[in-house]
């Protein structure tokens, strides 16, 4: 099961008891809790911590620092890390919070971005290699070996980073993961080719593009005619999208080697831009939903109001209808009453017409039909 918390909340929850207590609360391990803190950059009590309070000895409550560039405020403990978490639709026709006011304007966040990133240098040849950049030279290595030991080598498997433009992708790709690493994002990569690829701020993901520049189709003097192999990088609205958020390409005597820091300062502000905008769509789709969620209550209502008002107009025609049913057969009753006595009147001024014992019994049996269609002598009808 997940469980939906602000950072505030878990944070007096772990600070309030030990964690592996905790943990079996959200069925997790202490471990897998930890993690959750960690991700979610709230501090946790150090080994010893518990011993030393319940020792009487003084011991120190580490504050919760301020949310960084795209950390959610939300934080779900259990289940899979990344998962879809389905409001209750209960909790949604509770009156719906405004979205949490963010202190700082984007320009703040860039500032801090600036003080954590330093100078960002690229190296002439790789020697600290991050491991994405690595797993993509040991595999391009492993295809350069089955290339020379075969005698009939295959174009699709000959290695992807022998070019000038792809050993200097691998190094600029190298550096800008190693200094967004050291100060707490993840960068990742996919594919054997590394050009899937992005920046994890926080809770978001920022997918990235660095590829060749496209070359102007003109005769004039290029720009780039003095950089052989100039590229582009980008920050893309989502993976895969031809949108972008940012672009730099080599220009002139400027090249993305120089601007690596202005770089991932603008990947960790847009970082924290699409938290403040998941934010807003969080909100917006909660009132969208709200809004749905009464309308089918109004509907809802309006059917059972209409069932209701059909139901009653079906007993009250009931109603009417064994009225009037029984007033015909009081009607009927009455009539064979009528005509039994008529009957037998005729009857007496005829000679010898009927024997008496046939008349009798034939009227006492039309009475008693009379009878059993008479609601009042059969005590069948009710008053309502």
């Amino acid at each position: 099961m997940t469980h939906r918390l602000s950072r505030g909340e878990l944070y007096d929850l772990v600070w309030s008891q030990p964690m592996q207590r905790l943990a079996k609360q959200f069925g997790i391990s202490d471990v897998a809790l930890a993690k959750t803190c960690r991700r979610a950059e709230i501090p946790v009590p150090k080994r010893g911590y518990w011993a030393k309070s319940q020792a009487g000895k003084k011991v120190t409550r580490i504050a919760l620092p301020s949310r960084g560039p795209g950390v959610s405020d939300d934080v779900f403990v259990g289940g899979r890390r990344y998962h879809w978490y389905e409001i209750p639709d209960e909790e949604l026709l509770k009156p719906i919070p405004l979205p949490a006011a963010f202190p700082d304007d984007i320009e703040e966040t860039r500032k801090l971005a600036l003080k954590k990133i330093g100078k960002i240098k690229v190296q002439s040849t790789i020697i600290h290699t991050h491991p994405l950049i690595a797993r993509l030279l040991e595999e391009d290595n492993d295809r350069r070996e089955r290339q020379l030991a075969s005698p009939h080598p295959f174009s699709w498997d000959k290695p992807l980073f022998d070019t000038q433009s792809e050993q200097r992708r691998l190094r600029i790709l190298n550096a800008l993961f190693c200094a967004l690493e050291s100060v707490g994002f993840a960068p990742w990569l996919r594919g054997k080719d590394g050009l899937d690829l992005g920046i994890r701020v926080g809770g978001q993901s920022v997918p990235l593009r660095l590829e060749p520049a496209e070359m102007p189709r003109t005769g004039k003097k290029s720009e780039h005619a003095t950089n052989a192999h100039p590229l582009c990088l980008e920050v893309l609205v989502s993976s895969g999208s031809e949108r972008t958020l940012h672009s730099w390409s080599d220009v002139r005597d400027e090249r993305i080697e120089r601007m690596l820091r202005d770089i991932a300062v603008e990947i960790i502000v847009a970082g924290e831009v699409k938290y403040r905008e998941s934010v807003r769509a969080n909100y917006d789709m909660k009132v969208r939903r709200k809004a749905q969620l009464e309308e089918y209550a109004r509907q809802r209502q309006a059917e059972l109001e209409r069932q209701e008002r059909e139901r009653w107009a079906r007993i009250e025609k009931e109603r009417i209808d064994r009225l009037l049913n029984d007033a015909r057969a009081l009607k009927q009753a009455n009539e064979i009453r009528a005509y039994v006595e008529a009957v037998r009147v005729s009857m007496l001024t005829l000679e010898n017409s009927v024997e008496s014992t046939v008349l009798n019994s034939w009227c006492a049996w039309a009475n008693t039909e009379a009878d059993r269609l008479d609601p009042i002598k059969s005590r069948r009808f009710r008053i309502e």
